[in-house]
């Protein structure tokens, strides 16, 4: 359900997202972050990541994560009628909230290192 949510927010067209107009410049940056922190959570909830195997189960996420933004944000470049630009400071926001996703999960865990 979360990832249905996050396809419809990414793939909304501009137009339904002129409300946004009035945050601060890159607050959509922090919506990205905080967006794919909370997928890398559920997933590591979802698909319970314990030891021993924690480390590869948690990249595995973080690199479906990352590929997940970066389909949608191609999506976005692809489909005109959405009116909706790539852009690479929403690779480099989802790819860091990915990895403190991952970071949240490991101290919420007790994964050591």
């Amino acid at each position: 359900m979360y990832v249905a949510i996050l396809s419809l927010a990414s793939l909304a067209t501009g137009n339904a997202l002129s409300s946004f107009d009035d945050f601060p410049i890159h607050t959509d940056k922090v919506f990205h972050f905080f967006g794919y922190c909370a997928l890398v959570v559920t997933l590591c909830w979802a698909f319970p990541v314990e030891e021993p195997n924690a480390y590869g189960l948690l990249t595995m996420i973080i690199a479906a994560c990352v590929c997940y933004g970066l389909i949608l944000e191609g999506l976005q470049a692809l489909i005109q009628t959405i009116n909706r630009d790539f852009s690479f400071g929403d690779i480099v926001a989802n790819t860091t909230g990915s990895i403190a996703g991952a970071a949240t999960w490991r101290h919420y865990a007790g994964i050591s290192t």
